[in-house]
């Protein structure tokens, strides 16, 4: 598989070549409060055939599995809850088709683990998402010591659960 990797370490547009043709992953964005990925299979192995993207997965970055909401295959929306077979039809050699997967993920996702197509032949890892709402900025209740009140300010989430934050002191009378 072939990864080009953006600045942040996270692949941006990556490429599969598999014996049928080539897949590229545009990227993953945020839009009508859906996370999207979109999705190009073009054709190489012969002149037509019936394609269909079957065993769909999305990994989020804590490894929660998921299968997609939905999929919009060539510009018409499918109900992944009606499809037993897959999303596809016909594609013509040297033609790409654009397949967006409608992950289901929560729009506060920034990165995606992994997006696996066709039984696991088709895999795509470390997709960040554009757009993706910042996560919200909690502050905590006022910290009491006997000497002094506290209040927190500026406070940020950091690794395992911790919060950094700005406290001002004042005594307390």
């Amino acid at each position: 598989m072939a990864v080009a990797l953006g600045f942040s370490g996270m692949a941006s547009a990556q490429t599969v070549q598999t014996e049928e043709g080539q897949y590229q992953l545009f990227g993953c964005y945020v839009q009508n409060k859906q996370v999207l990925c979109d999705v190009t299979f073009t054709l190489t192995s012969a002149n037509q055939m019936e394609k269909y993207f079957n065993e769909t997965t999305v990994f989020s970055t804590s490894g929660t599995q998921t299968k997609p909401a939905d999929f919009i295959y060539a510009g018409k929306p499918i109900n992944s809850g009606n499809t037993i077979f897959g999303v596809g039809g016909n594609v013509f050699k040297s033609i790409p088709v654009k397949l967006t997967v409608v992950t289901g993920l929560p729009v506060g996702t920034s990165s995606i683990r992994a997006l696996i197509l066709d039984r696991g032949n088709v895999r795509f890892d470390n997709i960040a998402v554009r757009g993706a709402a910042p996560a919200p900025v909690v502050t905590p209740a006022p910290v009491s010591t006997s000497a002094y009140n506290a209040v927190m300010t500026n406070c940020k989430p950091g690794a395992g659960g911790t919060m950094t934050c700005t406290a001002t002191l004042t005594p307390r009378r």
